[in-house]
């Protein structure tokens, strides 16, 4: 009787704390990062970022011909995010519900031309 007593005890003190720490995060600042590409070659091998934080590309010489291009997966609403303008970070189901996978590699083209295959990471994982 005393064991099962003990049981209960622990088992409400876990679901407790399972639920406590489902309660709602602090809010985080949406942050905006600019990958700045020179000839082809991006200033930040990895950009790190956070769901909401938003990504711009800006190329230098500026060039209609460049092209940014997630190949498999993508942490935005599209695989070929517009250059110049500012992209908001999504992620996707595994990034978000698991943490897992939350690397997404993408390539620069110029006039067709892969030149670079840089990536974006989400999250502190």
């Amino acid at each position: 009787m005393r064991g099962l007593k003990l049981f209960s005890l622990c088992l409400s003190a876990a679901a407790l704390a399972v639920i406590s720490s489902c309660g709602p995060s602090p809010k985080v600042v949406p942050v905006d990062k600019t990958v700045k590409v020179t000839e082809c070659k991006p200033d930040q091998e990895t950009v790190e970022v956070s769901p909401n934080d938003t990504v711009q590309w800006t190329f230098v010489p500026s060039s209609p011909g460049y092209l940014v291009d997630f190949k498999n997966r993508t942490p935005f609403s599209t695989h070929d995010p517009p250059i110049g303008q500012k992209n908001t970070v999504k992620g996707d189901f595994w990034c978000n519900t698991f943490g897992l996978g939350c690397y997404y590699e993408y390539v620069i083209t110029k006039d067709g031309k892969g030149c670079a295959d840089p990536g974006v990471h989400v999250g502190s994982g």
